[in-house]
C-alpha cells in the first residue's frame, strides 16, 4: 500500500523480488509473520459503529475508500494467497486473522486450502465479537492448531522508569485490554468488546492452551 515499482504500480507481496527471502525463511525452518492488508473497513465508508472507526477517522491518509489508485483489499489478499501456493514449504502466520477478520469463514477457507497457513488474533477482537458466537467458537474448535493469541498491546506506554503511581495509571488500560480478551475467550456470560456486547466463547482448556502457548511454540520453533 506504499512501495511502488519503477513503473509506478504498487509492489505486492507476490512479486518475484521477494522469492529469495521466502526460500531462505523456509530453508531455515522459520515462520514468516505477514501483515499485508488493513481491515476491510479501510476500503469502506466510515462507520461510527464499527471497531475501526476511530483509527480511520483520525488517520484519513490510510483510509482507502474512494481511492481507486490504491490496491484493493481483494488484490492484497490474492497476492498473499499466491505466495502460500507458490511456496508450500514456507510457514506463514497471517497477522490480524490474516487480514480476513471480518469473516472467519474466509480464514477457514484459507486453512483448508493452505496447510502452511496460521493466523494470530492481534487487535481484531472487535471483529470477532461482531460475528455469531457459535460460529466463532466452532472456528476456534475446528482450527485449534492454527490460531495464535495476540493483542498488539505493548509496554512502551508504561516503562519501568516511571514512578510507581504513574506506571500503574499507564498500565491500567493495557490490563483492561487483556481482561477483555480473557473474558471473551474464556467466559460464557456477556462481554462488551469495543462497544459491542456479545456472548463469551467459553473455549475449552485444551483450545485455550493451544491458543495461548502451544501454537506459538509449534509455529515459531525455539520460542
Amino acid at each position: 500500500m506504499e512501495e511502488k515499482r519503477p513503473d509506478s504500480s504498487y509492489l505486492t507481496i507476490d512479486d518475484p523480488i521477494f522469492d529469495p527471502i521466502f526460500d531462505a525463511v523456509a530453508s531455515a525452518n522459520r515462520a514468516l509473520l505477514l501483515h499485508i492488508a488493513d481491515p476491510l473497513a479501510c476500503w469502506q465508508p466510515l462507520d461510527p459503529s464499527g471497531p475501526h472507526y476511530n483509527y480511520y477517522s483520525q488517520n484519513p491518509q490510510w483510509h482507502m475508500y474512494n481511492r481507486p489508485e490504491a490496491p484493493s483489499h481483494a488484490a492484497l489478499i490474492a497476492a498473499r494467497d499466491r505466495v502460500m501456493e507458490k511456496h508450500p514449504a514456507l510457514r506463514v502466520v497471517g497477522a490480524h486473522l490474516g487480514s480476513l477478520e471480518h469473516n472467519v469463514d474466509e480464514v477457514a477457507a484459507r486453512f483448508d486450502r493452505y496447510p502452511n497457513f496460521a493466523v494470530d488474533i492481534s487487535a481484531r477482537l472487535g471483529n470477532l465479537a461482531r460475528q455469531p458466537a457459535d460460529k466463532v467458537r466452532a472456528f476456534f474448535d475446528r482450527y485449534q492448531d492454527r490460531i495464535l493469541f495476540g493483542t498488539d498491546v505493548v509496554m512502551r506506554a508504561a516503562p519501568a522508569t516511571l514512578p510507581p503511581d504513574e506506571r500503574a495509571a499507564a498500565l491500567a488500560p493495557l490490563a483492561e485490554t487483556y481482561r477483555t480478551h480473557f473474558a471473551y475467550l474464556e467466559g460464557t456470560t456477556e462481554v462488551a468488546v469495543r462497544g459491542h456486547t456479545t456472548a463469551g466463547l467459553g473455549l475449552s482448556p485444551t483450545v485455550l492452551d493451544k491458543l495461548y502457548t502451544a501454537n506459538a511454540q509449534a509455529w515459531y520453533p525455539g520460542i
